[in-house]
């Protein structure tokens, strides 16, 4: 991994800089093998930052004492106190595989699947989750990088035109500061950019701001939509208890097999059902076939993505290439709403007819909360 940019964003507090000391270290699985883009965080202040593709780590704050917390979709997450001395500290973190049980929910095969129980009040809790950001700044890193993989003759001379070599794989990253205002006022201003392509090269990678809590991500459509009982089928995959929060999997299934359309799990904090992860495929309307996953993490009573990782293998006049789009966001300040977060306390209480009368109550209750919050 290039570490010129990465570093730049670890240093970003460059007043501080010179009081800092340096804490490093590798997060494993149980194997000892490396897990690529796994986030950390430090509190007290909002420090973070990702693994690089060996699962080593590096971040610059003051001397002091710190809970570090380390997540990594599909294993446990990890929440120890660390002390950095004035010499910084190296040390090393070893993650093990989350494992979802039925729990207290019973899945029968003759009944309603308790998945879409859950759903319809995450829908109806969706427009809370997104007023209860009135507004947020934050840092982020991103990360691109793009290897060809096979390419006819034609395509092959045009890549020699343009000095592109098969097999090479070309890094492009940048350092943004982000500004966010609901409901969807949102600004980036690029820091710094650097890249390995080739000389002549204008290049451009921005932050994608994927928000599952608005019906529509791009032409995505949210399993959080009021559409989305018409688009997709849910299941309930089981939960498990993460200190005093529920985490819940719920599967999700495309009805058709049209564009933008997702399959695989959502996961979702009992009780106001805010996201924590999302894990999902979905291909567009030119056939390319996308697999993206989000981690949240919890910022004053809200939860917001801190690591997007995208990876697809892009086809064009025959040639193939695979594509990896890593971002990570840290420094979040973030300014919530008092009524949206007193909506969500009493949500666990909420109950909806079944079948496709409470699909409705919950696609109507959205859509009176979301008009609320936005007038």
């Amino acid at each position: 991994m290039r570490l010129w940019l990465f570093c730049l964003f670890c240093f970003f507090d460059a007043s501080a800089y010179a009081q800092n000391v340096a804490f490093r270290g590798r997060v494993t699985d149980e194997r000892g093998l490396g897990l690529p883009y796994a986030s950390l965080s430090l509190s007290p202040g909002s420090h973070s930052t990702i693994t690089n593709e060996s699962g080593r780590f590096e971040i610059y704050l003051p001397a002091g004492n710190y809970t570090l917390q380390l997540h990594y979709l599909g294993f446990n997450a990890l929440k120890v106190a660390v002390e950095l001395g004035n010499a910084g500290l190296t040390r090393d973190f070893a993650l093990t595989r989350r494992v979802f049980e039925l729990g207290e929910i019973k899945v029968n095969a003759r009944a309603e699947d308790p998945a879409y129980a859950i759903m319809r009040r995450a829908i109806r809790n969706a427009p809370l989750h997104l007023a209860a950001v009135s507004a947020y700044e934050a840092k982020t890193y991103v990360k691109g990088s793009l290897t060809v993989t096979k390419a006819p003759w034609a395509v092959r001379k045009l890549m020699e035109q343009q000095n592109i070599q098969m097999g090479t794989t070309y890094l492009l990253e940048s350092v943004s500061e982000v500004k966010y205002r609901f409901p969807a006022t949102f600004s980036e201003k690029v820091v710094s950019i650097r890249s390995n392509l080739p000389p002549g090269s204008t290049p451009t990678i921005n932050f994608a701001n994927f928000n599952f809590y608005r019906p529509n991500v791009g032409e995505i459509i949210s399993p959080l939509s009021g559409r989305a009982f018409a688009n997709y089928r849910f299941a309930y995959r089981g939960e498990k208890q993460e200190g005093p929060l529920k985490l819940v999997r719920i599967g999700i299934e495309a009805r058709t097999k049209g564009p933008y359309l997702l399959s695989g799990d959502i996961y979702l904090l009992e009780p106001t059902l805010a996201i924590h992860a999302i894990d999902v495929r979905y291909r567009d309307d030119n056939g390319m076939e996308y697999h993206l996953q989000q981690e949240y993490q919890a910022f004053n009573e809200v939860w917001l993505p801190v690591k997007q990782d995208m990876k697809l293998k892009a086809n064009y006049l025959g040639a193939t290439a695979d594509i990896r789009y890593v971002t990570s966001v840290r420094n979040y300040r973030v300014t919530t709403d008092a009524p949206a977060l007193a909506a969500l306390q009493p949500a666990q209480r909420l109950k909806f007819e079944e079948g496709s009368k409470g699909n409705r109550e919950a696609r109507e209750a959205a859509r009176s909360i979301k008009k609320e919050t936005q007038d």
